[in-house]
């Protein structure tokens, strides 16, 4: 029974994303895109673009229907940054579904830029300008939207005791962040991935040592998410295709 619900998550998870975005955009199509106004964005282009910086382990279509499991792979990660484009992204994504007016959709835009980026947007112009760097809402974090599937065959369930204590941003030099936040789990201390589960992830933006890692847009390719936690090989998702 649980495989078969496996299975049937799998499938739904595999439609939306086919008919989400077909085909990851190329780089130079995505300069294009993010160089229009965000206010002309379509809801495909809102999704390409959150499709293009997202980033998973496994391929879908490929690698679990071939069993992944028996290579190791018990879990399919997909992880999508919030950066100042993902985020343009989203909202305007959330502005067409709801039919927000202009104003209603920077004054949204404007909040969720600020909460998770060090970019505002001036309501008059629509324009995106960057926080001074002594702003009072300057942002010490970087969040993700992390997606999680059990893809163990045969089926059983995933438990990992402080699963976040082996979660880490680490930058090509081997320079890493912790987790200070997640949510979406079931309990505090136990990660417990009986299917699929959403989490928001937050990593601070300071190593051990009090460095800061400077993680955006313009250098994502030179960082990958670590999960050390869920099975014996570590997992590890990275964005190389933004090189």
């Amino acid at each position: 029974m649980k495989r078969t619900t496996y299975i049937i998550l799998l499938l739904i998870y595999l439609v939306i994303l086919t008919c989400a975005s077909p085909k990851k955009i190329s780089k130079n199509e995505l300069t294009d895109l993010i160089s229009i106004p965000v206010e002309a964005w379509s809801f495909k282009d809102c999704l390409a673009i959150i499709d293009r910086y997202s980033t998973a382990n496994l391929r879908l279509d490929f690698e679990i229907s071939r069993g992944s499991s028996s290579y190791g792979k018990e879990i399919f990660i997909r992880a999508t940054p919030f950066t100042k484009e993902v985020i343009k992204a989203i909202v305007k994504k959330e502005a067409i579904q709801r039919r927000f007016s202009s104003k209603e959709f920077r004054k949204r835009l404007k909040q969720e830029l600020e909460y998770f980026t060090n970019y505002s947007l001036d309501e008059q112009s629509g324009k995106v300008i960057e926080k001074t760097p002594d702003a009072e809402n300057r942002v010490d974090e970087y969040t993700f939207k992390v997606y999680f599937l059990n893809v163990t065959d045969p089926y059983r369930t995933i438990h990992a005791y402080m699963a976040e204590e082996g979660f880490f941003l680490e930058r090509e030099d081997k320079k890493f962040t912790r987790v200070i936040g997640m949510t979406g789990t079931d309990q505090e201390a136990n990660f417990t991935l009986y299917s699929d589960l959403h989490t928001m992830i937050t990593f601070s933006a300071f190593t051990d040592y009090g460095e800061r890692l400077g993680f955006d847009e313009s250098n994502m390719y030179q960082y990958k998410l670590v999960f050390t936690s869920l099975q014996n090989e570590p997992i590890k998702l990275d964005w190389k295709h933004l090189r």
